[in-house]
């Protein structure tokens, strides 16, 4: 028996109603199959819940009677005999009972495929709406740290304007302006000290922003062109920085100085190299 044939008997195995050869050949072709071996199990489990689903079909009279009579008079199976109508009847239920075992089986292998196709729907949902979260959960986080980073610059705006204010109220201040030169004209530089409390601060505007590998440095630059480090700086995404210049030990701040503002190397250098940016009179 081959697999094609067995499959044909298995539903009737599995009802009760194969003939005793057929039923012989699908035992032996079982104990070689696995694929008929589960799909007998599957028709055999469907066959047992149909049994309990399906109300019971009452047994012919003459067979009962037969059937008490075997157990009353202990009787050999040899001596009970059936008329040829309830055999047929016999038959004819085990067809029917076959027949709603075929079809309880496909609608149950149905009703498997439809919750298959639900289930892996419902799964595609909850990973498309899962990969959406994620993405409003980044844009939301995104969103508020650039909302984060503009008011910590604001912050730092209004403190250093804060104290260009507090300057600006000191008697004896003075103001040294830096102009724009090289490739930036436009840009321009404020440096504030007050001498006799011995503060001063630098801002510029309008700077471009550098790469990382660059730094703008301030220099003191002696009558003599001496030039003194004053600090190294770079620019927020406006162009704008203030911040407290170096003042060396024992130097001045007098209108003999000249302040100039280069680009140099990452880190600053020990004497200017690079293009004047701004440059003024103190």
């Amino acid at each position: 028996m081959n697999c094609r044939e067995a499959q044909d008997v298995i539903p009737l195995q599995a009802a009760g109603a194969a003939v005793p050869e057929e039923s012989a050949h699908l035992e032996a072709h079982l104990q070689n199959c696995p694929h008929c071996r589960e799909l007998m199990g599957d028709f055999t489990e469907i066959a047992a819940h149909l049994a309990i689903a399906v109300n019971p079909t009452p047994v012919p009279g003459v067979l009962r009677e037969a059937l008490e009579r075997r157990i009353d008079q202990s009787i050999t199976p040899a001596s009970l005999k059936i008329p040829p109508q309830n055999s047929r009847m016999g038959f004819i239920l085990a067809m029917a009972a076959s027949i709603a075992l075929l079809i309880a089986m496909g609608m149950s292998l149905y009703i498997q495929h439809l919750q298959k196709t639900e289930i892996h729907g419902l799964h595609q949902l909850l990973a498309f709406s899962e990969d959406q979260n994620r993405k409003v959960i980044a844009h939301e986080a995104t969103v508020v740290t650039d909302w984060e980073n503009r008011v910590q610059r604001l912050e730092s705006r209004v403190q250093q304007a804060n104290e260009v204010i507090n300057m600006l109220k000191v008697p004896h201040l003075q103001i040294a302006s830096l102009e724009g030169a090289g490739k930036q004209p436009s840009a321009f530089g404020r440096l504030f000290w007050d001498k006799h409390a011995k503060i001063w601060k630098f801002c510029a505007a309008d700077l471009k922003q550098l790469h990382s590998d660059k730094t703008y440095e301030l220099w003191w630059i002696t009558p003599a062109s001496k030039k003194i480090p004053a600090g190294t700086f770079n620019v927020d995404d406006t162009g704008f920085v203030m911040f407290t210049p170096t003042i060396p030990a024992g130097m001045k701040l007098s209108h003999a100085l000249t302040a100039a503002v280069t680009i140099e190397p990452a880190g600053g250098d020990l004497q200017p190299q690079g293009p004047v940016e701004l440059i003024g009179k103190l």
